[in-house]
């Protein structure tokens, strides 16, 4: 491993997944609203106006953007360090905990977030909203030291 990094949760991720989470549940109103005018023409959603759906469809994914920003505001100070000695995981500035590679008996890498898994308590920690080229650099420093192959 070459030098220490920090790895913190960007704003820019988290407004992305929430997007592109609202799109899938527009999406997925279109389609069913589209499946019951074709083949369940009886559906009370045919007999709605317009406005009505799109005020529904806009009401339900306010919700979830609700959701994505109270979990952007929770995670938000959050910050992993990686380094030669292992991992500390810092809130709002202070060390919170420190994980030695020791310790650490998985290191789960995704995407968008991570995760350490260690023998001692508490037994885990996560953090999301990663950007892809941090998710990328710890997905290499676990093959380094855990012999992990990548997550696709």
């Amino acid at each position: 491993m070459d030098a220490a990094r920090c790895l913190r949760p960007r704003f820019r991720v988290a407004l992305a997944m929430a997007g592109c989470f609202v799109g899938g549940v527009w999406a997925l109103f279109a389609a069913f609203t589209a499946y019951a005018a074709v083949w369940w023409p009886e559906h009370g959603i045919l007999e709605n106006t317009a406005t009505s759906w799109l005020v529904g469809t806009t009401a339900l994914s306010s919700i979830f953007v609700l959701l994505f920003a109270c979990d952007w505001v929770w995670v938000r100070h959050l910050s992993w360090r990686v380094g030669s000695q292992g991992i500390a995981v810092y809130r709002l500035a202070r060390l919170q905990r420190s994980f030695d590679w020791s310790d650490i008996t998985t290191l789960q890498v995704m995407t968008y977030s991570a995760g350490i898994r260690s023998g001692s308590y508490p037994l885990g920690e996560e953090i999301r909203y990663l950007a892809a080229e941090d998710s990328l650099w710890l997905q290499k420093v676990a093959a380094d030291r855990f012999g992990q192959p990548p997550v696709a």
